[in-house]
C-alpha cells in the first residue's frame, strides 16, 4: 500500500488530504516547525519559501507509512522582455532591452550584467547578413 497526498492552495494557504482513506491515524510535519492531525488538514505559512511535508500514517496494525514532498509559497518566476532599436551607425546597432520580471529579486541579462531596474542597453557591434 502506498501512502502519498494531494495539496491546493490559495497563497500561503495549503490543504493536504492523504490517500488511501481508512488507516487509523495521519500526522503532518509542515516543514515549519508546526504539525497537524487527520486525513485532511489545512496550515497557513506564515513566510515564503520551500518546505518539506512529511506525512506519516499508521494502519490498523500499528504498521507506519512514510511520505514526503515540497511545497512551494513563492510565487512563479514569469519575465518577458521588449526591445527597441535606439540608434544605428556604419559600427553596429544601439539596442535598449526592458524586460518585465514578477517573482524574482534581480535579473541577469544576457550580456551577464545584474540589473534590478531590468533596464539595460548593449551595442552590437556588426551587422549580420541573413539570407
Amino acid at each position: 500500500m502506498g501512502l502519498s497526498y494531494n495539496t491546493s492552495n490559495s497563497g500561503s494557504q495549503f490543504t493536504f488530504s492523504a490517500t488511501p482513506s481508512g488507516l487509523a491515524s495521519y500526522q503532518w510535519d509542515f516543514g515549519d516547525g508546526t504539525t497537524g492531525l487527520g486525513q485532511t488538514t489545512t496550515h497557513t505559512y506564515q513566510s515564503s519559501g520551500n518546505f518539506k511535508v512529511e506525512l506519516t500514517a499508521l494502519d490498523t496494525c500499528s504498521g507506519s507509512l512514510t511520505y514526503s514532498d515540497t511545497v512551494s509559497t513563492c510565487p512563479p518566476l514569469s519575465a518577458d522582455f521588449t526591445f527597441s532599436i535606439v540608434s544605428t551607425s556604419a559600427n553596429g546597432l544601439l539596442v535598449s532591452f526592458l524586460a518585465n520580471v514578477s517573482g524574482s529579486s534581480g535579473l541577469i541579462m544576457g550580456m551577464g550584467r545584474r540589473n534590478t531596474d531590468y533596464h539595460a542597453c548593449h551595442k552590437h557591434c556588426a551587422f549580420i547578413s541573413c539570407n
